[in-house]
């Protein structure tokens, strides 16, 4: 036998509410196409979304996300103009992120499980920091960009505790570049996100 859901907070037959909040943790795993984070490390992320019901089976969802954390680092040899050798040169380039979403969710509300799914868009704003060492000399800068693309999301929400429920989510990046003015080029700044973490009905 299921637990007993009669404390938490119906609305039209709908466990969770009029709305929620949530905080998530996460995993993001950079695109490694050509034009994306090419050789960088997966990150880590901190969100928090609101989402507010529409009936039983549609709801809208605001988030905003940070991605810290991935990192990519080579080293080369560097020569003079004459072609003699000099020593070693490393250079890393940390990526960070805050996003703004906005999500159009489908949701099938039930005693204990409520699957979710939608599409939605992402306004990125990433910045990459440089940091370099060659030849005793090391050097640090900045560059930002931004951009507007799209997600797929889907996942659960698990009805726990009193008004609550853990989440679970996967997002799925569609076309998600970014323009860097410094560097005169778009990057791919999407990834695989998933999520866990705690929704908080309301």
């Amino acid at each position: 036998m299921f637990p007993s859901l009669a404390s938490a907070q119906y609305w039209n037959g709908n466990p969770e509410g009029n709305g929620s909040v949530a905080v998530k943790f996460f995993s993001f795993f950079p695109n490694s196409n050509s034009n994306g984070l090419k050789d960088f490390s997966p990150g880590l992320g901190l969100g928090v979304d609101g989402r507010v019901n529409f009936g039983n089976y549609f709801a809208l969802a605001g988030e905003l996300d940070y991605i810290g954390v991935s990192s990519a680092t080579q080293t080369y040899n560097v020569y003079d103009s004459y072609g003699n050798y000099v020593g070693t040169a490393s250079d890393t380039a940390y990526f960070d992120d805050v996003a703004f979403k906005l999500d159009a969710l489908v949701t099938i509300p039930a005693d204990i499980v409520i699957p979710f799914a939608g599409i939605g868009m992402v306004a990125n704003y990433p910045t990459f920091t440089f940091s370099g060492y060659s030849s005793g000399y090391s050097a640090s800068a900045n560059t930002g960009g931004s951009g507007v693309g799209m997600e797929i999301v889907g996942g659960a929400d698990f009805m726990a505790g009193y008004n609550g429920a853990v989440t679970a989510q996967i997002s799925i990046p569609v076309s998600q570049t970014a323009y860097f003015s410094d560097l005169g080029t778009n990057i791919d700044v999407g990834g695989f996100e998933l999520m866990v973490g705690y929704r908080f009905i309301l």
